[in-house]
């Protein structure tokens, strides 16, 4: 493992080689440039540092790009610092890349910039996935492959509903607007039995199959026993007039 020194070292002889292979860079079509740069004596090494300074990774690895695509005109140095931005998020989300976007060189600037774009926005497709997981949905019981998840956002409803022909797990505004409503009366919840998965909101009375045909409570509990013992089913079915659905049976 490299030593922080030896680290700098091997990106100072990086930058160094970079800058002897284009020590006559030239920016003659370049206004920005020409004002931040021509009267300096070393005014191509101050323009290939100026590159690598905006370069977001450890290694300097884009820094002779950027140089290839500075000398085809495909950018001004006063662009400098979008182009880095973009390069952050062309870093960042490298697995989300498209196999024709991750060899840097085949691209030029705007197909980066698109490139980074595409592989940004599946990252923040995943991560949403991820969050509607986590924090829009609650496991409030589990046995055994029969488990109960109170929903909390539409997000979370889309995710656990899906394959369903539930209207609250839509994709779209109107499944957002019918996931507000039933929220808003009271507790959504969406059922696992196995391969099987039911929906169920006490306040309108739904016990819902995955192909949204309403099941009523005694078939719905007819159908998934374990139900019975789910404590979060047992306070909504008091508060709803469904509390007898739910008595242990005498001896």
């Amino acid at each position: 493992m490299l030593s922080f020194l030896a680290y700098l070292t091997e990106n100072e002889e990086r930058i160094k080689g970079i800058v002897a292979k284009h020590s006559n860079l030239d920016f003659s079509h370049d206004p920005s440039a020409r004002m931040a740069f021509g009267h300096l004596a070393n005014a191509s090494e101050a323009l290939i540092k100026h590159f690598a300074a905006h370069d977001p990774s450890t290694n300097k690895q884009y820094t002779q790009w950027m140089v290839n695509r500075y000398k085809v005109r495909d950018f001004y140095a006063n662009q400098t610092r979008a182009l880095g931005q973009h390069l952050w998020d062309y870093h960042q989300h490298k697995q989300f890349l498209a196999p024709e976007h991750r060899d840097i060189n085949k691209l030029n600037v705007e197909q980066m910039y698109n490139a980074a774009d595409a592989a940004k926005t599946k990252k923040s497709k995943k991560q949403l996935k991820k969050e509607a997981k986590n924090d829009g949905a609650t496991l409030v019981h589990k046995d055994g492959d029969f488990t109960v998840h109170q929903i909390h956002t539409h997000a979370a409803a889309v995710l656990y509903g899906k394959g369903s022909k539930w209207c609250t797990s839509s994709d779209n505004n109107a499944g957002e607007n019918h996931f507000n409503n039933y929220h808003g009366q009271g507790p959504l919840v969406v059922v696992h039995n196995g391969d099987k998965k039911y929906q169920v909101h006490f306040p309108s009375r739904q016990f819902n199959d995955s192909r949204n045909s309403n099941f009523g409570i005694s078939h719905f509990l007819q159908e998934n026993p374990k139900a019975r013992k789910v404590k979060a089913f047992k306070d909504q079915a008091a508060k709803h007039g469904f509390e007898d659905h739910f008595m242990e049976p005498h001896d």
